[in-house]
């Protein structure tokens, strides 16, 4: 998996701001509130151990973008709510105890994945994982589906 690099906003051709860049170590998914959606990514991660000889991962930090600037022409009431909904992903950003890994299934046991077989091992993670456990599918959806995200 690369290492993607982003900013926090484009800055304008006459600008002299300098841009913030971030490492990103993977994407979270998508999460569309009422005027708008809003990229979640993972800025710091944390190698806290293997499962099955592959490394697992801890999420030590995130960061949110938005997608889109339609919050400029909502209406107020619709702001204030968005802005209430932009503040819970705001604290969704300081959550501890998320994991993953880039190379194994953390959703299914090793006998599971035993049994799964070589065709099924083939198959992109998030097709293998077992979806009680996959606690961000819902925010993929848009990426897996190539959907519009405006």
């Amino acid at each position: 998996m690369s290492v993607i690099e982003t900013t926090d906003e484009v800055p304008e051709c006459s600008s002299l701001r300098v841009p913030k860049i971030y490492t990103i170590f993977g994407v979270i998914g998508i999460s569309r509130l009422l005027a708008g959606s809003y990229l979640l990514v993972i800025t710091e991660r944390e190698c806290v151990g293997s499962y099955l000889g592959h490394p697992i991962f801890k999420i030590s930090s995130m960061k949110i973008f938005p997608c889109d600037h339609s919050l400029k022409s909502t209406p107020v009431e619709q702001k204030k709510t968005e802005m209430e909904f932009s503040a819970l992903l705001n604290v969704a950003e300081k959550t501890s105890g998320l994991f993953f890994s880039y190379e194994t299934n953390l959703t299914l046991s090793a006998q599971r994945l035993n049994d799964l077989g070589d065709e099924s091992r083939l198959l992109p993670l998030w097709r293998q994982a077992e979806p009680r456990f996959l606690w961000n599918n819902y925010m993929l959806e848009v990426l897996i589906d190539n959907k519009d995200v405006h």
